[in-house]
């Protein structure tokens, strides 16, 4: 069973307030042991979109495998 899109939204929030805060969060596994490939993709996703929203670029995307989408690398763009 697929994860409802709150707790997407809450783990991706959760990992982006670690990365700005620098403070380690236990791994989402510990919480949600039926975590899927897909779920993650998708806290993945948000985070990223958390980063977009704070003024970040993406700067490079790789495909993974056959799978559709990917993951982007953002980064703060100097001034």
């Amino acid at each position: 069973m697929a994860m409802s899109p709150n707790k997407i939204q809450q783990y991706g929030d959760e990992l982006y307030d670690s990365l700005i805060s620098r403070v380690a969060i236990d791994p989402l596994t510990n919480r949600e042991a039926d975590i899927t490939i897909e779920d993650a993709y998708q806290i993945q996703l948000r985070m990223i979109e958390r980063r977009l929203q704070q003024g970040e670029k993406v700067v490079g995307k790789k495909n993974w495998c056959h799978q559709q989408g990917g993951d982007g690398h953002a980064r703060r763009e100097s001034a």
